[in-house]
This record gives structure tokens, sequence and C-alpha cells, in this order.
């Protein structure tokens, strides 16, 4: 190997892990920035380095995933974001296994997968790359109003109410990054990892799943086999009918001006929070979403894998 084709291959590693660790940053947005909704304490705000660093080992092995399995399409990409559900809530934490059988939805398949990759990165990204201003601009409105609404659970939920200005300032510096994520993300630097790479990663996971996981929840020795294991089948049926990933068609040029109107999503969850503050009430919102969202993610899993099942049958026909 030459000093160039290695300086060039390194430079490949570089760009796409730079492009999974912008991705991390949109996972981390929408499942821990979006789900807490303010700085618990001084200490939450250092957290979010190693948090970061943990979401884009998970962005990374979610794209690789739907890079070798081809995943195109709403279906394949909420069996991914199962992937990466499970892997957040059933390998580095244990809440999958803490209130069976609901755990198994929410939030791997009620917030991970709907919301957090479908919505806030796959819906996101197709419409940055087709330059679609008009539903940029609508799913921004929409999430910012889901932020807002979900924010003041935590009024009821654990007495703690912080004023319209400091859920201002917490939005604010959460989005402003968001930015620059899906800027990067849309660079085009993702490319199919290597076989070393997606080795050293699916090695380093299950390290962490025998030594940590298994020990802290012994019920994942059986329940996360057959759960990853479902997840994987079905892509592998869908990605029989591919020829290749959607990946390339979700990184497509955006417009850096397009960009700005990711910023409608704090504008939006701002005014929320504002008008409900000023009525004095303490709405319970996340009831709402749990009773939708969990019985949501396990009808959405079901719809994924019977269109799994049905393009299989095509595909053998």
């Amino acid at each position: 190997m030459t000093q160039q084709s290695f300086l060039s291959g390194a430079a490949r590693v570089a760009r796409r892990w730079a492009a999974a660790g912008a991705v991390g940053y949109v996972f981390v947005f929408y499942s821990e920035m979006v789900f807490w909704a303010r700085l618990k304490t001084e200490e939450h705000l250092a957290e979010y380095p190693a948090t970061w660093l943990v979401y884009s080992l998970a962005a990374f092995a979610t794209l690789a995933v739907a890079e070798r399995f081809r995943a195109r399409g709403w279906h394949a990409f909420f069996l991914c974001g199962a992937v990466f559900g499970w892997l957040i809530e059933g390998i580095v934490v244990q809440t999958t296994y803490e209130d069976l059988p609901l755990s198994i939805s929410f939030t791997g398949l009620g917030w991970h997968a709907p919301i957090t990759l479908g919505l806030g990165w796959w819906l996101m990204s197709r419409y940055l790359a087709e330059q679609s201003w008009r539903r940029t601009a609508a799913l921004s409105l929409g999430l910012g109003l889901f932020f807002g609404l979900w924010a003041v659970c935590w009024w009821f939920e654990e007495d703690d109410v912080r004023t319209p200005a400091e859920f201002c300032r917490y939005v604010f510096g959460c989005s402003l990054p968001l930015i620059a994520a899906h800027a990067i993300w849309h660079r085009r630097w993702w490319t199919r990892p290597s076989r070393v790479e997606e080795g050293l990663l699916a090695g380093f996971i299950a390290v962490v799943f025998c030594l940590g996981t298994v020990p802290a929840a012994p019920m994942a020795a059986i329940l996360a086999p057959l759960l990853f294991g479902s997840a994987l089948w079905a892509l592998h049926r869908l990605g029989a009918a591919q020829t290749e990933s959607g990946l390339a068609a979700l990184a497509g040029p955006a417009r850096p001006e397009q960009l700005f109107l990711t910023l409608l999503i704090p504008a939006t969850a701002v005014t929320v929070y504002t008008g409900i503050h000023a009525t004095g009430l303490r709405p319970p919102t996340h009831w709402v979403v749990y009773i939708v969202t969990t019985p949501l993610g396990f009808l959405l899993y079901g719809w994924a894998f019977w269109r799994a099942l049905r393009v299989r049958r095509r595909v053998l026909l």
C-alpha cells in the first residue's frame, strides 16, 4: 500500500466517522435533549460529550446495518430504528427488560424508532435532500410542537417547573449544533464501512452485552437475540428486493439557507411552552405520549415485519 492510498483510506474513514458523529448528535438531540427537556443538574451538561460518543457509536452501527441490508423506504428504516432503539435501551442501559412486554416498545419502538430516527433524522434528511422548503418547515413545526408539549410533562412528573427564559436558552442551545449536524451529514461523507470497522464495532457491542448487560439483566440473554434477530431477519428480506441502500439519497446536497428552517423546532417549542406556562396548568402530556406511542411502536414494527414477508414472497415468485 502506497502512502497516498493509505492517506486516502484514512481520510475516508475520518469522513465516515464524522458523518456518524453528526447523525449521533441528531440522535442525542431527539432521544436525550428533547426527552429530558432541561438540564436537570450542572453535572447533566458534563455528561453530554460521553452521551454523544455513545450515540455516535450506535449511529455508526445503525448506518452500517442500513448499508449492509440495503435499507430503503420507511419500513426498512423503521426496522433500523428498532435496532438503534434496542442498542440504546437494551444494551447500553437495560430499560427494555424492566417492564415487559410494554418496555419492548417504549422507548425503543415508541420513541427512538419513530421520533428520533424516523422523523428527526430520516424524514428531515429526506426533505432537506429534496430541497423541499415547505415540507422541511412543516416537519420542523410539528417537531417543535411535540417538543413543547412534551417538555411540560416534567412539571407534573417531577414538580420541576422551569421559566420560559430558562427553557428558551436550553432549547436554542441544543438546536444550534443540530444545524451543523445536518450540514455535515449532507456533505455525503458516509460510505460503506470496511469489514474491519464492522468487526471491531460488533465485537465491542458483544463485549458490552456479555459483561455489562447480561449480568445486570439476565433476561437480556434470551430476549435481546430474539429482538435483534427478528429485525435483522426482516431487513435481510427487504434488502433482497433492493440493489442498494437509500442512504445516498438521504445525504443529498441541502441548501444552506434551508438548514436554518430547522430553527422552527426551538421557536415553536418555546412558543408552546410559554403559552402553557402562562395558563398555570400542569398537564401530564407524557401519559398521552405513552398511551399513543407504546401500542403504535408494536403496530409499526408488525407492519414493517409484514412488509418484509410480502417482499420476500414477491422475490421468490
